[in-house]
């Protein structure tokens, strides 16, 4: 989303490029079997402002609720198979 966004408003020419690089898991994570290829884009740090308002206006009131409904109905569903079972 801040990705495509960034991408939108050429981000780069006001604040310089993006680079990417290798993420890596912590190997207690479920997600660590991904590690190896799993890329992330570092932004430049002048862009931390634009990031934050950005946040706040777009992505919490916009895409963060249906996100967490997302999250919650999962937790319950597995919550209630465990107790059912």
């Amino acid at each position: 989303m801040w990705s495509k966004y960034w991408n939108v408003q050429n981000l780069h020419a006001q604040y310089g490029i993006r680079i990417q690089y290798p993420h890596k898991y912590p190997d207690y994570f479920l997600q660590a079997q991904a590690n190896g290829g799993i890329y992330a884009y570092l932004y430049p740090i002048e862009s931390l402002g634009l990031f934050r308002k950005w946040f706040q206006t777009n992505y919490l009131p916009e895409k963060f609720p249906s996100y967490l409904k997302k999250k919650l109905n999962k937790f319950y569903s597995s919550l209630s198979s465990r107790i059912i079972n």
